[in-house]
């Protein structure tokens, strides 16, 4: 893309360079025409002057044909004063002297004039063919120089064309430098923008990374855990076994106590409900009346009878073997 950009500046370059020589050509072709314009003007100029000169020579005319006719309005003079002798001489003198004046005055004039007409006319047909001649030279060098400006002027309209084909190219060169900046412009945001993509993908990455970290270790803490409480629970099931090991050891024994017990209170109660319904000799359904201790010795009475020694012995509680076991209420189940 560099290289290209530079030999596209070498080439506008040449093309700027053309165009300045395109230019200076132009400039001296116009400057050329000019000068054949104004060598064409110099002709119409002598031919001006030469229209004045004829002017001037019909003015001459004129005044050679006023002449004329002032020598015939004299010889007309002269016929009438020859036909009229009457008058007196002195006045035909006058008159005569007057008209021979006047009229001598006139060829004196038309002499003067007559001359100088012939010295301007040699002069003049001399510079007539002197400008005839400048005029067809003037002719035939503007015919070379109209040939010259019109092979000039296609020279000038083929150098003007190529003029605008490397103006067009200049366009499009710099069409296509403005293209090439709004593409490096459009590169390096693009570039910009892929940079703080990368860093929000490092920044991701990086938060991504600590928070798998931390769920790693999570899972591992609760890995541990877990052991630690599944060895929890198999010390807990472990005691609940124990537990119901020995729950179940002190119910039965706790059991077997308390049948044994109810076993002696019922024995108890059957035998004091015996002694109850037992009948006296003094009337029927009679009990014999309890009897009173005498002393502090004596021994408990009911209904008229003390007890026994051998109830008293059943009422008493056999001991376990294993000594006494406190009551620790009904066995807790675990699940």
């Amino acid at each position: 893309m560099t290289e290209q950009i530079k030999n596209l500046e070498n080439e506008k370059r040449e093309l700027a360079e053309n165009i300045s020589a395109c230019v200076q050509k132009t400039n001296n072709a116009m400057k050329c025409l000019e000068e054949t314009i104004r060598q064409k003007k110099m002709p119409s100029e002598k031919a001006l002057k030469f229209k004045e000169n004829l002017k001037t020579i019909e003015r001459v005319n004129e005044h050679l044909n006023d002449v004329q006719i002032a020598r015939a309005k004299l010889q007309a003079v002269r016929d009438q004063n020859a036909k009229s002798p009457h008058l007196p001489g002195v006045s035909k003198t006058r008159s005569e002297g007057s008209m021979q004046r006047a009229v001598t005055t006139g060829d004196c004039s038309l002499e003067e004039g007559k001359k100088k007409m012939q010295d301007h006319h040699a002069a003049s047909g001399s510079l007539k063919e002197r400008e005839e001649d400048g005029f067809q030279r003037q002719v035939k060098k503007v015919r070379v120089l109209d040939e010259i400006s019109g092979q000039r002027t296609m020279d000038t309209e083929g150098k003007v064309d190529m003029n605008g084909c490397e103006l067009v190219g200049k366009q499009q060169l710099l069409a296509a430098k403005e293209k090439a900046e709004l593409a490096e412009e459009e590169r390096r945001w693009y570039k910009i923008r892929l940079e703080e993509c990368h860093g929000q993908m490092r920044e991701a990455e990086i938060t991504w990374r600590h928070q798998v970290t931390l769920a790693e270790k999570k899972a591992q803490d609760s890995s541990l855990r877990a052991q630690e409480l599944e060895r929890e629970i198999s010390e807990l099931r472990r005691e609940n076994s124990d537990l119901r090991r020995e729950n179940s050891s002190e119910l039965r024994r706790e059991v077997a106590h308390l049948k044994q017990r109810l076993d002696a209170i019922c024995r108890w109660r059957q035998a004091e409900e015996y002694m109850r319904q037992e009948p006296t000799p003094g009337g029927p359904y009679r009990l014999h009346p309890p009897l009173r201790a005498s002393g502090p010795g004596g021994t408990p009475v009911r209904n008229g009878t003390a007890f026994p020694a051998q109830e008293a012995e059943e009422t008493k509680v056999t001991p376990w073997a294993g000594g006494p076991q406190p009551f620790q209420g009904p066995a807790c189940v675990l699940r």
